[in-house]
C-alpha cells in the first residue's frame, strides 16, 4: 500500500503503538511500548520555526519523536495516534499480560467465596442461638403461668410497711 508523502498512520499491535511517520522533515517509523507508557502524553511544540511531536512521561521525561514543517502535518500525526489509541480499547495490553492477569482473579474469587461461607456459617450459627433463647425464655414463662398456685394454698401476706425488710417468697405471696 502506497502512502503520500504528507501521509501520516498509526496502529496499535501487540500492546504497541506504532507510528508511520511519512509528513515528517525526516520520516520515521516509530514504535512505543503502551506498558511502559501508562501516564504519557503526546503534545505538539513549536521550535524554530517547525512543529516537533514529542512524548512527555509521567516521570517529567521529553522525548522528540518527529520535527514537521508546518502545524497541520503535525496535527495530522497526533490525530493518527489518537484515533489508533481510542480503536484499539481492550488490545493495548500484551498477550502475555493478559494470561498473567486472567490466573489472579480465579485466584481472589476462591478466597474470597471461602470467606464469605465462613461469614455465613458464623451468622448461622447466632442466628440458631437466638432463636433457641427465645424460644426458651416463651416456653419458661408460659409454664410458670401454668403451674400457677391455686387460690386456696395463697396466704393473705401481713401489712408490709415501706422500709420493713421482707422475704422474697413473703413479696411473691403477696402479689
Amino acid at each position: 500500500m502506497m502512502q503520500s508523502q504528507n501521509k501520516s498512520s498509526a496502529k496499535v499491535v501487540d500492546g504497541k503503538l506504532i507510528l508511520s511517520l511519512l509528513g515528517a522533515r525526516k520520516p520515521i517509523l516509530w514504535q512505543m511500548d503502551l506498558s511502559d507508557a501508562k501516564a504519557s502524553a503526546l503534545e505538539i511544540e513549536s521550535i524554530d520555526k517547525s512543529f516537533v511531536l514529542r512524548l512527555k512521561t509521567a516521570k517529567g521525561e521529553t522525548l522528540d519523536i518527529a520535527p514537521f514543517e508546518n502545524q497541520e502535518s503535525a496535527m495530522k500525526a497526533l490525530k493518527a495516534a489518537s484515533k489508533a489509541l481510542e480503536s484499539a480499547q481492550g488490545q493495548i495490553r500484551p498477550a502475555n499480560h493478559e494470561a498473567a492477569n486472567q490466573s489472579v482473579p480465579v485466584q481472589k474469587s476462591g478466597q474470597r467465596n471461602w470467606f464469605l461461607k465462613l461469614v455465613m456459617v458464623v451468622f448461622m450459627f447466632a442466628g440458631i442461638l437466638f432463636i433457641g433463647s427465645l424460644a426458651l425464655t416463651f416456653l419458661n414463662s408460659g409454664s410458670v403461668q401454668s403451674r400457677a398456685v391455686p387460690p386456696s394454698s395463697i396466704q393473705p401476706a401481713p401489712q408490709s410497711q415501706i422500709g420493713v425488710p421482707m422475704s422474697a417468697d413473703d413479696f411473691l405471696r403477696a402479689r
